[in-house]
């Protein structure tokens, strides 16, 4: 792959459902009732029944949505309180007249909004059976005659109740599967999780249901991403992702509107003899540089202190080699310091190179030239400084791209990375130009080669 490669999501295929939809509307606007053109229907549990709101009827998300989309679309729910995606769980959305009601109204736009209930320990024992069980709801929605814009929601966060919900679960474990269910399938996700990540307590009293606030901020984030698109999408091709070593938790990323990259990852990082982490990368044999400014990283759970030890940044590694292959990285830590770290060969000890006092957010890169790796950052994008000295590392296979893990094997983090850009460094590559218009030669932008 010759020009740079950023995370800018495409938008053609938003724009042609958008604009589909708001054809159907102004068609239907012209011949009749000004009212009921465009049809949302919302599946749910307890938090779209209204649970939580001072009236469910008028303050809830599904009635303020309504109520933000205009009278150009209606919205419908249908939920069932304590409601389970998995078809195990009890109970299960599947056997409630749910699934039968949504298929029967044949609307433009579904939301599905579950998981939180299957969390409790008597339904995630099924929990190998999630994705599958998506994949069927999804599908069997993807066959209706109206052929639906489908939007998968993360749930909100939520206290740690015993044996009853664990937000430590929904964080954890529910999130990175309904993201897979969006990548197989290629659909866009609405997050109700990160907005919520400060606000737990004060928003949902009982740690489970949202307020009248809380309900009017879940209408908002649906409403813009059905409107103007601001939702998760799958990170697109060539990129591909997984999760290096034993991580103890699945792994998931995605992009949003802006083309900010989110990646969800596990593990205890670079240290000692195997990695464990989460990489999503790309093929890369010839000279590259890698460079991501990393914004933020925290656990996905609220309840739970991010590690010290979490860190996310970009990396270049031998793809065959499995988790104690040769690699080299630039890696910022969630609570400060920027690190060059490597792994000279295949099965040693990885080695480090700290520069301390560096707080988020803090552009990171890494460059290869031959055989010969070198590690930057900058705070400000423009002035870049060495981490740690070059080194010599003959790299097999070579995968680019960015990494995040949390530390340990019992926390997911979640780190934001933006501007991410594997660039080509072979000669006969034009000048590249990126998504915002600024070249990337080394003279303007964010990108500017270290040196000049």
């Amino acid at each position: 792959m010759n020009s740079p490669c950023s995370l800018r999501p495409s938008v053609s295929l938003f724009t042609a459902r958008l604009l589909r939809l708001l054809a159907l509307s102004v068609a239907i606007s012209f011949s009749g009732p000004a009212r009921a053109q465009v049809k949302v229907y919302a599946n749910g549990d307890s938090i779209t029944f209204g649970v939580g709101a001072s009236d469910g009827g008028t303050r809830s998300y599904a009635p303020v949505l309504d109520d933000l989309l205009g009278p150009e679309f209606t919205v419908e729910r249908d939920a069932t309180g304590g409601a389970t995606l998995l078809k195990r769980g009890q109970p299960s959305f599947f056997n409630t007249q749910g699934v039968a009601n949504t298929v029967r109204a044949n609307p433009d736009i579904i939301i599905v909004l579950l998981g939180t209930n299957d969390s409790k320990p008597s339904n995630w024992a099924y929990r190998d059976e999630f994705v599958g069980d998506y994949l069927e709801l999804v599908d069997t929605y993807r066959a209706m005659p109206g052929e639906p814009d489908i939007y998968l929601c993360l749930p909100p966060p939520a206290a740690e109740l015993p044996n009853d919900i664990r937000g430590s679960v929904i964080a954890n474990e529910v999130l990175p599967r309904i993201l897979e269910v969006a990548r197989q399938r290629n659909l866009r996700v609405v997050d109700l999780h990160t907005p919520f990540l400060d606000s737990l307590t004060s928003l949902f009293p009982d740690g489970i249901h949202p307020n009248d606030e809380g309900h009017r901020i879940v209408a908002n984030r649906i409403r813009d991403a059905i409107v103007s698109g601001r939702a998760l999408r799958p990170v697109p091709a060539p990129w591909s992702r997984t999760d290096v070593g034993s991580t103890g938790l699945l792994g998931a990323e995605a992009t949003d509107e802006a083309g900010v990259l989110h990646v969800w990852g596990a593990g205890s990082g670079t240290a000692g003899v195997d990695d464990a982490l989460r990489f999503v990368n790309q093929p890369q044999p010839g000279d590259v540089e890698v460079t991501a400014r990393v914004a933020g990283i925290r656990n996905a759970n609220p309840l739970s202190r991010t590690a010290s030890a979490a860190a996310a940044g970009v990396m270049l590694r031998s793809g065959s080699s499995g988790a104690s292959g040769r690699q080299i990285s630039v890696l910022a830590g969630a609570d400060g310091g920027v690190s060059l770290r490597w792994r000279d060969a295949d099965g040693t000890v990885s080695g480090a190179a700290t520069i301390a006092n560096v707080r988020l957010p803090v552009w990171v890169r890494v460059r290869r030239i031959g055989n010969v790796v070198s590690g930057f950052y900058s705070t400000n994008g423009t002035d870049w400084r060495a981490v740690g000295a070059p080194r010599t590392l003959a790299l097999v296979d070579v995968r680019a791209g960015v990494a995040a893990f949390s530390g340990g094997p019992e926390e997911l983090v979640q780190a934001r990375m933006e501007q991410v850009q594997v660039s080509s460094l072979n000669p006969d590559v034009p000048v590249p130009v990126g998504a915002d218009g600024r070249r990337r030669d080394g003279r303007r932008g964010w990108a500017n080669s270290p040196g000049g």
